[in-house]
């Protein structure tokens, strides 16, 4: 398997020391990632707040994905994280199984429990930690309790962040989105 530094050496003639997804590169900044289902969407989805986010760089041969990976160049914009979280609430298209929701929403919490369970036995100082954990954990329950209360089986879905924090980088990331219910955003 070719690795990220030998594409950018071998199809952009761009030299680095270290591997990383983020680096600068005569004062540009840059981002490489594999292609996903959200890579067509990007451009549109910027383009909606009024963003230029990351552009594609084509390759040597003036291509845009080069072994399956893209690379990207940006400039860090003026943006209000509201903005992401109200387009987030704009339902698309598409509609996601509320089985699929509560899935991965126990999967989280049983993940977890496993964790926290390590320290739970364990009189430290991270016992706040512990029962902060639980606190969440019973918030996350409820939440799949009032899943439960939905009569129907999908709900209109919207696009999300993989993760939501008040950051260009973050929130603009081509490899950050998902299409999702449409309030994780606002609950993250």
């Amino acid at each position: 398997m070719v690795s990220k530094l030998e594409i950018l050496q071998r199809f952009y003639q761009i030299y680095l020391e270290q591997e990383s997804d983020y680096f600068v590169y005569q004062e540009k900044f840059y981002y490489i990632c594999r292609i996903n289902n959200f890579t067509n969407d990007y451009p549109y989805y910027m383009n909606s707040l009024n963003l230029v986010g990351f552009t594609v760089v084509n390759n040597c041969f003036n291509r845009p994905i080069t072994m399956d990976y893209i690379l990207y160049t940006y400039q860090i914009e003026t943006y209000h994280i509201d903005t992401f979280i109200r387009q987030s609430m704009i339902p698309i298209q598409s509609t996601v199984e509320i089985i699929k929701i509560k899935e991965s929403w126990c999967k989280i919490l049983d993940e977890a429990k496993c964790k926290i369970g390590n320290y739970a036995s364990r009189i430290s100082h991270f016992e706040h930690f512990v029962v902060l954990s639980y606190y969440y954990q019973g918030l996350g329950e409820c939440a799949i309790s009032v899943l439960n209360q939905i009569k129907s089986k999908k709900i209109p879905a919207g696009i999300e962040h993989f993760y939501m924090n008040d950051s260009y980088e973050v929130l603009c990331c081509p490899s950050n989105f998902l299409v999702a219910s449409r309030v994780k955003d606002l609950a993250t």
